[in-house]
């Protein structure tokens, strides 16, 4: 609403039509002469999809869940988590298993409906594929959704080993929307293995209140970015569901979503380590495969940890992680990190060899397929990026409606780039 009135002010020069409301959307079409409407090409390379990424091991003092939660997803109490935590001591199968299971029940295209595909990875859509063998099929990143988009959901929670369910596809979930019971949204919010991991969720917590009787309810805020997006009437009624859906499971999960409208709420939600996500940015030199998958590990010292305790989880299962865990065993060679100390120290360590940790990984990605590097993007996917989201989302169509001022005349940019010396003012 801001932006649409500081444009109708002359204070911002271009409005991306697909952001306004619907009252907003009809005054510009009814007017449309009025108006100066063009179109831009829907090209993301360089820039992260999403900055907002899962929480695997928040530090500050004070946390946006409770002691249930804590110990479920943590495996120790709210209070007791803190920068010398040990993950790869504290977390066990079942914390893992809890926290990727949450985060599978509900089905995003369900949230978003049919407003493009869900895109949850921070790689940019259209990043180009780097391989000695690059697929004649595959391009850019969005060409192998199929590939990337495999969700880890486990199954068979044991005290010391973690199975996860063969061939799941994110896309199965997008089936749900043409279904005939589709018009129920409770329904449509479903994941399309709702089934598998309501069960497996709801034994995790079943064992937990067994062992500890007295436990409070799994109380936890989920903060949903609303910086760029407004909250609307449908979107709550989409968050209230998805609450049904969890009591549903199990009457003792809580959760509480929080929009995030304001700076402020940003930065403690995201930036002080106090939630289940995070605020995990960082800069592509280069718009490719390669440099993102690199970039990603060599960032991210908790992912590197996650990925180390799922490997000692799952080793009678060679195909999960797969080539992660190849790239794992490169870095443990060296000996610059190591997976057992005291989780500051090793933060310490792990950011001073950012470049000879890169280096590392990069070297490994270029004796290996185009497959092989988005296996791995789908491994990083899948412990980081399925988020509760409304913004987990890329257009289907290759162009959308911008309006720019009227004394503005800019061509439409090839592959996302655009030249200030081709735009004109009149």
């Amino acid at each position: 609403m801001q932006m649409y009135h500081a444009f109708l002010q002359n204070i911002v020069t271009t409005l991306n039509f697909d952001d306004l409301d619907i009252n907003q959307q009809q005054e510009i079409l009814h007017k449309y002469n009025d108006f100066n409407i063009s179109y831009t090409r829907n090209v993301s390379k360089n820039k992260l999809s999403n900055n907002i990424t899962i929480n695997w091991m928040p530090t500050a003092n004070k946390k946006f869940f409770n002691d249930s939660f804590s110990m479920l997803a943590y495996g120790l109490k709210a209070n007791q988590l803190n920068e010398n935590t040990n993950i790869n001591k504290i977390l066990k199968s079942k914390n893992i298993a809890f926290l990727l299971l949450i985060h599978q029940l509900i089905n995003q295209y369900g949230m978003l409906a049919n407003q493009g595909d869900i895109w949850t990875s921070q790689a940019p859509s259209d990043l180009d594929i780097s391989s000695f063998d690059s697929g004649i099929n595959y391009h850019v990143l969005k060409d192998s959704m199929v590939n990337i988009f495999k969700p880890l959901i486990p199954k068979n929670v044991h005290e010391n080993s973690l199975d996860f369910i063969d061939n799941s596809y994110y896309l199965a979930n997008k089936k749900i929307l043409n279904d005939l019971q589709s018009s129920n949204l409770d329904y449509k919010l479903k994941s399309a293995y709702f089934q598998e991991i309501s069960k497996q969720l709801n034994d995790i917590i079943k064992k937990f209140y067994e062992q500890h009787p007295d436990a409070a309810d799994i109380e936890f805020d989920i903060p949903l970015n609303f910086l760029n997006l407004q909250f609307n009437n449908q979107r709550q009624n989409v968050l209230e569901h998805i609450k049904t859906i969890f009591k549903a499971v199990n009457k003792h999960l809580k959760p509480n979503f929080v929009v995030i409208d304001d700076l402020a709420k940003y930065d403690l939600y995201f930036n002080q380590d106090a939630s289940i996500y995070c605020n995990n940015s960082f800069e592509l030199l280069k718009s490719n495969t390669k440099e993102f998958i690199a970039t990603a590990i060599a960032k991210n010292y908790k992912l590197f940890l996650i990925f180390n305790k799922i490997s000692s989880l799952t080793k009678s299962n060679s195909f999960i992680l797969e080539n992660t865990k190849k790239i794992l065993n490169e870095l443990n060679k060296t000996k610059l990190i190591t997976n057992n100390e005291i989780f500051n120290k090793n933060l310490e360590d792990y950011n001073k060899n950012f470049f000879i940790i890169k280096s590392i990984i990069l070297k490994y990605l270029e004796n290996i397929s185009y497959q092989d590097q988005l296996n791995i993007i789908n491994d990083i996917n899948s412990l980081l990026s399925y988020t509760f989201s409304f913004e987990n989302i890329i257009k289907t169509v290759g162009f959308s409606k911008v309006i720019y001022q009227k004394f503005i005349n800019k061509p439409i940019s090839y592959d996302g780039l655009s030249y200030l010396q081709d735009i004109v003012i009149e």
